[in-house]
């Protein structure tokens, strides 16, 4: 039904902004919730009205669980760890080493190691079914990747036990 604006109630548009968020996401009932303060602004210039507060920040319903980061010594031992397991250590200490995604981690091919730049260029991502993307999450993924000598020397190593495709050397970390 109709409702007037000299009617709302705060509790009101709470309810409506709940019911928005458990059908299609706090998002876009926070985006709702903007156009509707918006248009109450306009009614309450055009026709001198007082439009209820709108509700305060409502919880975010669940907070997220904060994110256990290592300590530089427990990434060290981690490292340290990984180096000696020669079939996949290098898939775990990787990301440490280099900042880099699982997706793009998986989708790193050996033609984008660069070792006599000493750069590994981030150019892909894997997708979801394993397919090759030419695209990296956002713009700024697409970059250069410093080797220090550690991984230079680790990564030489792997693409010699490397397992290939077709006999030929392809992605970098392969999925079996």
């Amino acid at each position: 039904g109709h409702l007037k604006v000299s009617d709302l109630t705060t509790a009101a548009i709470r309810e409506w902004h709940r019911t928005i968020s458990s059908e299609v996401g706090a998002y876009s009932a926070n985006r709702a919730k903007k156009y509707l303060r918006a248009a109450l602004a306009l009614a309450a210039e055009d026709y001198h009205l007082r439009p209820p507060p709108m509700p305060a920040q409502q919880g975010r319903g669940r907070t997220k669980a904060k994110k256990a980061i290592l300590t530089s010594d427990q990434v060290a031992t981690l490292i340290k760890a990984a180096r000696s397991d020669l079939d996949y250590g290098l898939y775990v200490a990787f990301p440490f080493m280099t900042g880099v995604r699982p997706c793009e981690l998986l989708g790193l091919l050996w033609a984008d190691v660069d070792f006599d730049a000493g750069v590994i260029r981030i150019r892909r991502s894997q997708g979801d079914k394993g397919e090759l993307l030419e695209v990296t999450k956002t713009e700024a993924g697409m970059r250069d990747i410093p080797m220090g000598p550690m991984l230079k020397a680790w990564l030489l190593e792997w693409r010699v036990r490397c397992p290939r495709r077709a006999g030929e050397l392809h992605r970098v970390f392969p999925g079996h």
